[in-house]
Order: structure tokens, then sequence, then C-alpha cells
């Protein structure tokens, strides 16, 4: 890797492998730009998808051609990431293959993708605090890729673009100028995801892209995010991936004062780290699991009220997001419980009917949606989506707009 790297330039039509690197988990992708639809973005369909629980090896396809029937996750996520990635290379021995991981944090500096060279990553590094359970990993992906094959192109596409040109008045901390001036502010992430979400509807539902929209992206990790006519405006997330709705193993909002106690208490920062980001959140209030799908099918209370504060908080979130745009025009819920579980799209909801949200029993359907988009309401004034979510392929659409930088030098 060099401050000098650049893109492939001979003719042949590329081969974009994509990685979305978590804690303890992986999704990869493949796709072949000779397949690509320029007028058609959302037809590009992978030569595999994959995601892959590195803890517990299961591995869930969701596109698997036949020569990779017999493949199976490593032990580490480096190893999986350089093991899969070689098969793709036997498969392809004549073509240039791009890499693109979706990197969580891009700063200040980074909102646009842009290949990774000495200069670059050194400044995704300096990022690596504000994010522990994903920029580490996945710069240690790219770093094992880059020690294979010193040639390979990286390119990072950034969670915090998105929220880039967000008003200065939603993405600023009440705090003295000189810790502003240091890039504390509110960055939002997600970004892909939104960006995913943003492309459906602008392709399938034009009319309602340009609305005010809140979009809830509730997975492990959680936010919500006010768009407005395609533009994020404000988010729950905020410096780190720490704020807004409480998620599998994270807090949410947390009073600043709480910190402060810790540290008067003794507790050192590995030990802060240890429980703001892996054992808080659902998992801390249940003290049962960080899984939605194993709390409701318990009946213990503590499992029930840890569900009841998660819906309650994301209600929360999603009011109070109305503000920036004056109003709201449509709900949308993704990612893995927003996609998948009725349940808790209903215990939201409810929460929201004084501002004239309200869902169809009938339409909420449980479990993993066979559409893209799906309309789970009858109210034209207040309507609710559940959208599948595809940061795949927004990484590999990333391709067209990645910029190489030369003399980006570290200050």
């Amino acid at each position: 890797m060099n401050d000098s790297v650049m893109m492939p330039t001979n003719s042949t039509h590329q081969i974009v492998v994509t990685f979305n690197v978590g804690s303890a988990t992986i999704k990869m992708a493949a796709y072949d730009t000779a397949k690509a639809v320029d007028s058609s973005p959302l037809s590009w369909s992978p030569l595999f998808d994959v995601n892959i629980n590195l803890k517990t090896k299961n591995k869930v396809w969701h596109s698997m051609p036949q020569s990779l029937a017999d493949w199976e996750p490593q032990e580490s996520l480096t190893d999986t990431a350089v093991s899969l990635f070689t098969r793709v290379r036997q498969a392809f021995p004549a073509r240039d293959i791009v890499c693109i991981h979706r990197v969580v944090h891009g700063g200040k500096r980074y909102h646009v993708p842009v290949v990774i060279n000495e200069t670059v990553m050194a400044h995704l590094v300096e990022l690596s605090p504000i994010c522990p359970l994903h920029q580490p990993p996945a710069l240690s992906v790219v770093n094992a890729l880059q020690a294979m094959d010193k040639n390979l192109v990286h390119i990072a596409a950034f969670d915090t673009a998105f929220h880039y040109h967000r008003p200065e008045i939603w993405s600023s901390y009440a705090l003295p100028k000189s810790l502003r001036d240091q890039g504390v502010r509110c960055y939002g992430f997600h970004g892909l995801s939104y960006q995913a979400i943003m492309r459906k509807l602008e392709t399938y539902l034009p009319k309602i892209a340009k609305k005010r929209l809140i979009i809830a992206h509730l997975g492990s990790g959680c936010s919500i995010t006010a768009v407005d006519n395609g533009e994020s405006k404000d988010s729950t997330f905020g410096f780190s991936g720490l704020d807004g709705v409480p998620m599998g193993t994270r807090p949410g909002h947390l009073d600043s004062g709480v910190i402060l106690y810790m540290v008067e208490q003794g507790w050192t920062l590995e030990q802060m780290n240890q429980c703001l980001y892996k054992e808080s959140g659902l998992l801390g209030l249940s003290e049962i699991s960080n899984d939605v799908r194993d709390l409701l099918a318990s009946d213990d209370p503590r499992a029930k009220f840890a569900l009841a504060y998660f819906a309650t908080h994301a209600a929360k979130e999603i009011a109070s997001l109305m503000v920036s745009m004056k109003g709201c025009d449509a709900l949308i819920f993704t990612a893995g419980i927003g996609e998948q579980s009725a349940i808790i799209r209903q215990m939201i909801v409810e929460q929201l009917d004084f501002l004239g949200f309200s869902l169809d029993a009938d339409k909420n359907i449980d479990g993993r949606i066979d559409v893209s988009i799906l309309r789970i309401n009858s109210d034209d004034d207040k309507q609710i989506y559940v959208i599948l979510t595809d940061e795949q392929l927004e990484l590999a659409l990333s391709l067209e707009h990645a910029i190489t930088i030369k003399t980006d030098k570290l200050k």
C-alpha cells in the first residue's frame, strides 16, 4: 500500500468484492461489473452474498454459486476474509478485482468513497477509538488482503458520508470551540443502509422519496434518521456508535454524568469500553440476551421490560426527530429487527398513535418479507413501510464514485 495507488486502468470489466465487517461478523459479496445495468442499479445481482457469524461459524447465503458449496469460514475474521477472497480470485484469474470496504467512520475528512493508500489508512486508524467494534476489524481485513497482494486496490465507503452535510444546528454539540475544532460533533452512522433505502424509494416510490421520512435502522446496532427530500437532517447516532436508541449491547442515550461517575469510581478506560459497548443495552437490561428473538421467546419479566424499554425509547427518538423536519410523512423500518419483527414494529407504532401513526395488523407480516418494499398500513397521510436494506449492493455501486487522493498529507 502506498500513496500513489491507482485504480486498474485496463479495459477488462472488474470483479467487485465487498466487505462489511463487524466485531464478530462479516458480510461479503461479489459483483461482476460486466453484468451491471447502468439504467437499473437495483437489478445488479451478486455472484454470491453471504453473512458469516464468526462466533458460531454459521453462514447464511443470500446467493450462492455451486462452486462455493464446500467453502467454510476459518477461525479468525481475517483468515475467513482471505479464504473466501482467494476462492473469488481462483474463479476469475484473468480479471481485475477491486475490494470495497464498509468503513464506519470517515471523520470530517472523507465524505465520498476513497481509494485506501497509506495516508488514508493512517487517518482511518486515528478514528478507530471512536468506533472500536467496527473500525479496527474492518481495517484489519484491508491489511490482511494487502499483505497477501500489495497490488490490490481497496476502496473505503463510509457510513458517515450520508450525514456529512447535515445542518450545523443538528450536527453540533454545545461544547467549547476547542473541542468542536478537534472534530467532536454529531456524525451519524449506518449511512450505507440509509443510502440503500433511499435508492429503492427513488426507484420504486419517487414521490415518497421526496417527502419527510423517518428511517429506523433497527438491528444489533440501531439508529434512526430524519430524511427530508433525500437529505439527512438529524440522527440518533452522534459522535460514536453509543448514542440514541438502546441496542443489543450498547446503552443508547446516556447522561454523560454517568461516565464521570464511573471515572470517579475507579473504572478504567478498558472497563468502560467493555461495559458500554458489550455489556449494556438489551443484554444489560435483561441479563438474558442481546437478541430480540431470545427476549421475545422468554417469559422472564426482565426480558419483557427490556423489550418495552427498547420500543418506548425508539418511539421517543422517532417523535423527537420530527422536530428537524416539522413533521413526518412516512415511517420506514429496516435492518434485522426492523425488517423481521412484527411485534417490535407494533410496540413502537402503538406509542406513536398520538402523532397519527397506526399500522394494519394483517399487513404487518412477521419474519423476513419476500419483497423489497412492504406497505404495512393504509393511511396515506402517515405511511409506514418495511424496506429491505442492501449495504452490499450500495458498497459495490460506490465503485463509480471512488476518488484517489495523492496529496492528502497527515496534519
